[in-house]
């Protein structure tokens, strides 16, 4: 899939132990069948097309309000969307909802015709649906019951997405639950 070069994503990241977890699965089931590993996240807000310093500083005011959190995690599944070819569904409960929203509000974000659909993906690609779901009954042997965001990272895109790179990462140092801004604490 090809993105432009300006385009960045906003991830959220997984503590340390969930997120070296994450990474031996991706690795793992990504060699089964030849695609690049890449770094465990759930995508916040994706395509801000902006330049980096307008961004770093907004980001960085989002990870100062929010506070970590913890995302469920559903089920293993797959698909035929290339960057949601295996993945772990998360609930779409209210901390994660109040964050969205207030990334939206952060960036100047226009409401999106394509409901938020928050995943953890464990597998790039498209592959038939046979392959997939041998992934996904192996990735299902691994299905936490929740892991903890800690940190929100801002990513630079590239036509590859084995050339993304990490503009900056924030530890998410907010003291109030997000769920209180949303009203729904």
């Amino acid at each position: 899939m090809i993105v432009r070069q300006t385009t960045q994503f906003l991830w959220l990241l997984p503590d340390a132990a969930s997120s070296a977890r994450f990474g031996r699965l991706i690795g793992d089931l990504s060699a089964r069948v030849g695609a690049g590993p890449f770094e465990p996240h759930v995508t916040l807000l994706g395509s801000l097309c902006a330049e980096p310093a307008d961004t770093i500083e907004q980001a960085r005011g989002l990870a100062e309000r929010t506070a970590p959190f913890r995302i469920a995690v559903e089920h293993a599944d797959h698909s035929d969307t290339y960057f949601r070819c295996v993945y772990f569904a998360t609930a779409l409960d209210a901390a994660l909802i109040a964050a969205r929203a207030d990334a939206e509000r952060t960036f100047g974000c226009e409401p999106n015709s394509t409901p938020y659909f928050p995943h953890l993906s464990l597998v790039y690609g498209t592959f038939d649906p046979a392959t997939r779901q041998q992934l996904v009954e192996s990735a299902a042997c691994e299905l936490p019951t929740h892991c903890i965001v800690d940190r929100l990272q801002l990513v630079k895109g590239a036509p590859d997405y084995r050339d993304w790179r990490t503009i900056e990462t924030f530890a998410l140092s907010g003291t109030r639950n997000p769920c209180a801004r949303s009203g729904r604490a």
